[in-house]
């Protein structure tokens, strides 16, 4: 059961994750708060508030430079700690897509008629200019629908945080170990030429076995010599977006472009 304050918040430990995806084509990486993904949506905050801030020197491919890392973390800091401490305002991640970065919050009713004062709330964020909107997400959708991880990157975040586990228990992540794979196919015939095709990039396979099984008729059991670390950056690969949505592009003005 969820354990609630008397506001009808729930409780939760964030646990702040990171993917990589694509949104329009374009890089995106999210942060988002994945302590607070079994509590969505939370009915008391309703209304959702984007922050959007464009950076200074983005990279090529528009995601942030690592010069303006201790900058933009200085401008997350503040957002969020003003949005929380006088908007009571849930933070529920961000991310960065074609040189801006975005911050997602989801704000309580009683808090919606003072949206208008964000300008003077969030107040003056050095050179950086920032932009807002606020809609009603009564049913997060626009968490569970655009910020989420999509089932790939949910499998490279996990694969991430089980190689973290193991080299802190002093895992060599470097040394080569055997991965075990089964495979499944309609036919013998498609099971016999994917091994075929493993065989001739270094993975070792059995004979196809026939199944019970009216969708997967034929396994095929394969393995290969891999380093963990080698996997771990090959589980980053992000050719996916999230549910297809795009980025907002209407947002009001929180400090006019110099």
């Amino acid at each position: 059961m969820k354990r609630k304050t008397d506001t009808g918040r729930p409780t939760w430990q964030a646990q702040f994750d990171v993917y990589l995806a694509a949104v329009d084509g374009a890089p995106a990486s999210f942060v988002l708060d994945m302590g607070l993904a079994p509590h969505v949506p939370v009915r008391s905050h309703p209304l959702r508030l984007q922050v959007r801030v464009r950076l200074l020197h983005p990279r090529e491919d528009g995601l942030q430079d690592a010069s303006e890392l201790k900058a933009m973390g200085e401008v997350e800091d503040a957002i969020t700690g003003r949005v929380s401490a006088m908007l009571d305002g849930i933070y529920a991640g961000r991310f960065t897509c074609e040189g801006r970065t975005t911050y997602v919050f989801y704000l309580s009713a009683a808090q919606a008629v003072r949206a208008d004062e964000l300008a003077s709330i969030i107040g003056d964020l050095g050179p950086y200019e920032w932009e807002w909107l606020t809609e009603d997400d009564p049913q997060w959708d626009y968490f569970t629908g655009f910020l989420y991880p999509d089932p790939l990157s949910l499998q490279a975040m996990a694969n991430r945080q089980l190689l973290e586990n193991l080299e802190a228990k002093g895992d060599q992540l470097e040394l080569p170990r055997e991965v075990d794979h089964r495979a499944y196919f309609p036919t013998r015939e498609d099971a016999v030429a994917a091994a075929e095709d493993l065989r001739s990039v270094g993975f070792r396979t059995d004979e196809a076995k026939p199944l019970e099984d009216d969708v997967r008729r034929w396994a095929l059991d394969l393995w290969c010599g891999v380093t963990m670390r080698s996997s771990a950056a090959g589980s980053m690969s992000p050719p996916s977006s999230p549910s297809g949505s795009s980025v907002p592009s209407v947002l009001r003005c929180g400090t006019p472009a110099g």
